[in-house]
Parts: C-alpha cells; structure tokens; sequence
C-alpha cells in the first residue's frame, strides 16, 4: 500500500511557476489585455514528475456568428 507522507503537506492551490520566455509573456499579456483574446488550455499531460499543459489563444465568436450557427444546428435538428 502506498502512503504519502504524512509531514509533508501540499497545497493543491499554490501557484505555480509558468516557464515562458519573457517575450512570450508579453506577447500573452498583449493579447489578452488589449485585442479581447483569452488563454486556453489545449491539453494537459505529465511527463515524469511535470505536469505539462499545452496553452493557445482564442478570440470569441461575436453575436451574428452565434446566431448563424444557432440557426444552422436548429434546421439540421429538425
């Protein structure tokens, strides 16, 4: 039976250490802050004792295109 250790206390929602170069940073931060796009996480694994997540930049759909695609699923479903 495996035990963790019962001295060692993890906080599960510490912060943690985002390992970017600094231009890519910026280019982040610019992008959300400025121009409405946001940071999505695209997919998660672990490799060895890192979790690793692969991250993108999404912009949201504007409202003619929300309810193009409304009307498009509503004639498909009858």
């Amino acid at each position: 039976m495996a035990v963790a250790s019962t001295h060692v206390v993890c906080d599960p929602t510490r912060t943690r250490k985002l390992l970017l170069n600094q231009r890519e940073l910026d280019s982040l931060y610019g992008r959300v802050n400025r121009e409405g796009y946001t940071v999505v996480a695209l997919s998660l694994y672990w490799k060895n004792a890192w979790c690793k997540v692969k991250i993108g930049v999404a912009k949201g759909k504007k409202q003619h295109d929300k309810r193009s695609d409304i009307k498009e699923t509503r004639m498909a479903g009858g």
